[in-house]
């Protein structure tokens, strides 16, 4: 089956879709996976905020936030 994965900004709050890929894949958490692993490589589009994993019907299965990094401590000298 083939899956289409949304790549998302918010901008304002306001989810924007920066980049959609076409993904054959078992089921959708498969597709979320595949698309998760492109982090850091060139298909990782910069600011992404989260993703969206649909069937090829449109409808929306899995909306995945991607985690924020804790703060680094400063040292002090």
């Amino acid at each position: 089956m083939t899956f289409l994965v949304q790549f998302i900004r918010f901008r304002r709050g306001v989810p924007e879709v920066i980049r959609t890929l076409h993904l054959a894949a078992a089921e959708g958490s498969s597709a979320l996976a595949r698309a998760k692993s492109l982090v850091g490589t060139a298909s990782w589009p910069m600011r992404t905020d989260g993703l969206r994993v649909m069937d090829e019907g449109g409808r929306t299965l899995i909306n995945w936030i991607v985690p924020v990094a804790p703060a680094q401590p400063t040292k002090l000298a």
